[in-house]
């Protein structure tokens, strides 16, 4: 087969393991190897068995799909994480299970337990998690056995994907064909987009998000819908399915932007306001389907908001050691306990707390998936040969004949080294952010000229030579609904809260080492900020994931605050179903805490202090969003 694209547009992604983390980022995937991505069967049920080579159905009959999708995110990061660590162990632990997949298909060629095999709208999405592990092994062994068994799988019966989320395996009968060059599985992925869009009456379809209207979606499913345009183009060049992505993805920045670099969703897309929080399987989507646009447009811009969601909402949603993980995650959250998720979504659940499993379990298999994506989608090229440096990171890049070194403590630094090997000329082309005040790009000691071209600066290279960027950032002030929050550069600044932790063992993990935790705070956390205060940056000495004096900083003048304390109730009306409205469902009785909206008139008491603001990653409990004084 061939193994080449037959059309190729703008940028292209690099196999996983052609771009190898160094520094802080390798030192992340090896603390999540140690955590939940390495020891996921601490999580219990379903990644303590084997998923995809079992057949699990309920007494009713019905397939338990969601355990496959569920199962099938944690695969996709393990395998990720696995190749970009080069660890021989645990590549074998994901060839066991993935090739004990391919190796026995159906007749037909159909892949996977056969209790999915019936095309009912749910029932074939979890293939496209789970052949998105197959193609990371795929990039990381060469095993073509993988690519036959793929495209057999698709073409091997008149199967109909057109229905609700079986639609998105479109992603991957595209990249068959990308590496296949069989042109009947093309024509499949535009037949079945075309089929569902057809029928779709939900906003879910290409007429709502060329359309005008705010759209209300669960956040999964439109991250998933909408990435489908920009794949299609980048193996049709057709602008219509692009246009469609871009169109999707305005909305997302228009109406539900939030301060960590996640869009909202509470489940479900809702609004900007800074009280709503985000599901961390959004992470990892959202970003994972930025690259696509990124891949398809050429444009820096997708990598500034792959970057602000993975620095603030990915790293802020974990555990430092990896071993638990919120499935809501908030801008403001003063506690974490078992009944503390403020949202209207189950609010009053332990959704927000951290812990293995927090809610259900998908989270727990798609977080693994934020930081791997990150490093394998660093680089890309175009048909020229060319080099794109995207997303920084210490790394080694090491693909087509060209060898680079990137040298940095980004995002604590805002400077970059690159070291270029190379067997000849190409052109360099280096991302400036949009955030960025000024910038200095150099190559071995001198200025290049001229003005970047979609966010992206050209620079000429061969071997041996130096290139160098120096970004400056200055803390910039937003200000949100009566409050004001301050970021510099990629990074988001929290006040971050001191922590009391509280280990509960959980009924399904009686002897892990992975407990669940109730995380209250430790300190003051109620002040608000002066009016007229400016922000002011400190650097530090410190370059990790971690809360401590000695991380780079901002500082701000604020007061405490007599008029700010928890949210306490004895009972809560909480939404449990939001596929139809937005509206509660259930009343439950309890002694609840909660987070408190910043107070609508403020009233400070006692002196003027200096409030540091540390990097919203590092910070577990934290106000993001701080009252502003009169």
């Amino acid at each position: 087969m061939n193994t080449i694209m037959e059309k190729e547009f703008v940028l292209k992604e690099l196999p996983v393991g052609a771009v190898l983390p160094q520094g802080m980022t390798k030192r992340f995937l090896e603390t999540q190897m140690h955590g939940l991505t390495g020891r996921i069967e601490e999580a219990g049920p379903p990644f303590d068995t084997p998923k995809w080579s079992e057949e699990r159905i309920t007494e009713e009959g019905v397939a338990m799909w969601w355990e496959y999708e569920q199962y099938a995110y944690w695969l996709d990061g393990f395998v990720r994480a696995a190749v970009l660590l080069q660890d021989r162990a645990a590549i074998a632990r994901a060839e066991s299970l993935i090739l004990s997949v391919i190796r026995n298909p159906d007749r037909d060629g159909y892949l996977g337990p056969r209790v999915l095999k019936e095309a009912n709208g749910w029932n074939r999405w979890p293939h496209v998690v789970f052949f998105r592990a197959c193609i990371a092994l795929y990039d990381g062994t060469g095993n073509e056995k993988i690519l036959h068994a793929i495209c057999r799988h698709y073409l091997g019966s008149a199967t109909d994907f057109t229905k609700k989320r079986d639609v998105l395996n479109v992603e991957i009968m595209l990249w068959a064909y990308g590496k296949s060059g069989e042109r009947r599985l093309l024509e499949l992925a535009e037949e079945t987009y075309a089929g569902y869009n057809t029928a779709c009456g939900d906003c879910l379809c290409d007429r709502a998000a060329l359309g005008e209207e705010k759209p209300y979606a669960h956040g999964v499913s439109y991250n998933e819908f909408f990435k489908l345009g920009a794949v299609l183009y980048l193996h049709t060049g057709k602008e219509g399915y692009l246009a469609t992505s871009r169109a999707a993805y305005r909305k997302l920045e228009r109406y539900f932007s939030l301060p960590s670099g996640c869009h909202c969703s509470d489940e479900f897309l809702i609004s900007d306001d800074y009280m709503h929080g985000y599901e961390t399987c959004d992470i990892s989507d959202y970003t994972w389907n930025s690259g696509y646009l990124l891949a398809a447009t050429g444009e820096g811009g997708y990598a500034d908001r792959i970057e602000k969601c993975v620095f603030n909402a990915g790293i802020g949603s974990v555990l430092e050691d990896f071993r638990g993980l919120q499935y809501f995650s908030f801008a403001n959250q003063t506690i974490a306990d078992a009944t503390s998720n403020h949202a209207e979504f189950f609010r009053g659940g332990a959704w927000a707390s951290y812990r293995p499993v927090p809610g259900t379990e998908c989270c727990t298999g798609n977080v693994n998936r934020f930081m791997p994506n990150y490093v394998a989608r660093q680089y890309f090229t175009d048909r020229g040969g060319n080099v794109y440096s995207a997303l920084f990171g210490e790394s080694v890049y090491d693909h087509g004949g060209v060898r680079i070194e990137q040298k940095t403590d980004y995002p604590f630094d805002l400077r970059i080294l690159w070291r270029i090997h190379t067997e000849r000329e190409f052109v360099l082309f280096v991302r400036i952010p949009a955030w960025s005040q000024t910038y200095e790009v150099m190559r071995n000691g001198q200025a290049v000229k001229g003005e970047p071209k979609s966010g992206f600066m050209p620079v000429s290279v061969s071997e041996g030579d130096e290139v160098s960027l120096v970004l400056t950032a200055e803390p910039v002030r937003h200000e949100s609904k009566g409050g004001v929050w301050f970021s510099r550069g990629p990074l988001v600044y929290s006040l971050g809260i001191p922590t009391k932790k509280i280990a509960r063992r959980s009924e399904k993990r009686p002897g892990s080492d992975f407990p669940d935790y109730d995380i209250y705070p430790a300190g003051e956390w109620a002040y608000g900020v002066e009016r007229g205060s400016r922000a002011r940056f400190v650097d530090g000495v410190s370059r990790e994931w971690r809360l401590a004096d000695g991380l780079p900083h901002l500082t701000v003048r604020g007061r405490k605050l007599k008029n700010w304390d928890y949210e306490r109730c004895d009972s809560v009306v909480r939404t449990v179903d939001l596929l139809k409205e937005y509206t509660p469902k259930e009343k439950i009785s309890g002694k609840f805490v909660f987070t408190p909206r910043n107070p609508s008139s403020p009233e400070a008491e006692g002196d003027a202090v200096e409030l540091r603001l540390y990097p919203y990653g590092v910070c577990k409990l934290r106000i993001t969003v701080l009252p502003l004084l009169p």
